[in-house]
């Protein structure tokens, strides 16, 4: 799971890495809630797709992209071993997001970026 988020980061990198070099910088911030599984070149075996409410607690060991709320999640597979204080669904989620700097402020033409932020804590025990 831990090695699929580093992925999805690098393919977020990529995809900006893109819209620099075409000079469409201006699009970055289009990414903010999009499915980072869009980006990568072959889907994890593990994803089930986007769907529009949670899978319930037989669905482990599996990504998913949560279309209301714009998160990738990762549904937990030994749960013995997870925690998360702020989640009681066995879930690890992620969305991206945009930064803003509020003390530069953004210009007119200026790029929004983006960042792939973990949006619940947890550990693995």
């Amino acid at each position: 799971m831990e090695l699929m988020i580093s992925n999805f980061r690098t393919a977020l990198r990529v995809k900006v890495g893109e819209l620099l070099i075409a000079d469409r910088a201006t699009e970055i911030s289009k990414l903010a809630g999009a499915n980072p599984v869009d980006w990568l070149e072959s889907r994890p075996e593990n994803y089930r797709g986007t769907l529009n409410a949670a899978p319930g607690n037989a669905f482990k060991g599996q990504w998913y992209f949560d279309a209301a709320k714009r998160e990738l999640v990762y549904t937990a597979d030994s749960r013995s071993y997870f925690s998360s204080p702020t989640s009681s669904d066995y879930t690890v989620r992620l969305k991206v997001r945009p930064i803003l700097n509020a003390d530069e402020g953004i210009s007119q033409g200026q790029p929004v970026w983006v960042r792939l932020a973990v949006i619940n804590d947890y550990t693995w025990f």
